[in-house]
């Protein structure tokens, strides 16, 4: 995908702005990237489920933005795991691992979501999505001609 391109389906498909993974804390600026699409990196959800942001990365032209946690996987917080979490623009959740499939070291979950990445293809996912939209908004717009043909 063409970088022209990812920033304007950004702005114009999505009503938001691409990716971006500067900053000087994960944490804070995943909750900058995914403010208003997901709670995920919200603090009351990263308090609640004993989660850290380690890393963040936004790739595929900032289509794509991906983090690394340490998580508890027991509701106890005595044994805790890496996985990373992949997001799109809308807030989906791309990738993530369950607690059972969590890795012992942060540098395992930071390989595997390289080697995702690698085999992910941002162009096809935001096609779907984006013909997805299209019918949705489609059948809205259908459905208001409908409804104004009525009160008539």
């Amino acid at each position: 995908m063409e970088k022209t391109i990812a920033k304007d389906m950004a702005y114009r498909a999505f009503n938001t702005s691409p990716f971006d993974s500067c900053g000087y804390s994960p944490k804070y600026v995943a909750q900058k990237m995914l403010r208003g699409k997901t709670h995920y990196v919200d603090d009351d959800t990263l308090r609640f489920h004993k989660s850290r942001v380690l890393a963040c990365y936004s790739t595929d032209h900032g289509t794509v933005f991906t983090i690394v946690e340490s998580c508890a996987l027991d509701m106890h917080n005595s044994k805790r795991g890496f996985r990373f979490v992949s997001f799109d623009l809308a807030g989906e959740v791309l990738q993530r691992e369950t607690l059972d499939g969590c890795f012992k070291t942060r540098k395992q979950a930071e390989n595997a979501m390289w080697d995702w990445l690698d085999s992910f293809n941002a162009v096809d996912h935001y096609k779907r999505k984006l013909k997805g939209m299209v019918e949705r908004e489609s059948k809205r717009i259908g459905d208001m001609v409908k409804l104004a043909d009525e009160l008539s």
